[in-house]
């Protein structure tokens, strides 16, 4: 991790959605400045806040990975909007393949 991406280095859930969407509305702002890229997302992040409460389509999985653009650090944001599981996670690059293969078809 670098002092771009430290902010982000804990594993969190969210309680609430209104939390789910906070946090959402910091990474929309962290990747307009840049500081994160988005490399795959279900949808826009964009979508993501104004869910009403929990994102609404044909899956029950969302899944938005990001990296930070100085260092490369890893990130991952997933959410079941059926059982209401969620999680931010910063990841190594082993784990982050091993999401991809299970998520991504």
């Amino acid at each position: 991790m670098c002092p771009s991406c430290d902010a982000f280095a804990e594993q969190r859930t969210f309680k609430a959605p209104a939390d789910y969407v906070a946090f959402v509305r910091r990474l929309i702002t962290e990747t307009s400045s840049g500081s994160l890229a988005l490399v795959y997302g279900d949808c826009a992040l964009e979508e993501l806040k104004n869910a009403p409460p929990w994102p609404e389509g044909d899956e029950d999985d969302f899944l938005h990975e990001l990296q930070c653009a100085k260092c490369g650090q890893l990130f991952q944001l997933s959410a079941n909007v059926y059982n209401g599981r969620n999680l931010w996670e910063p990841q190594s690059p082993e784990q982050w393949a091993d999401q991809r293969r299970h998520y991504i078809k």
